[in-house]
């Protein structure tokens, strides 16, 4: 992930943060898809 945060110039910390968020989403979609298909 340190590569990450260099190539796009922004923090680690930024790139962690961001990563969780997207973690959360996609867990959030997988959740609704799984209640919708039962």
């Amino acid at each position: 992930m340190h590569e990450v945060g260099e190539q796009l110039s922004i923090p680690y910390n930024t790139v962690c943060v961001y990563k969780k968020r997207v973690i959360n989403k996609i867990a959030k979609e997988i959740a609704e898809l799984e209640e919708q298909l039962g």
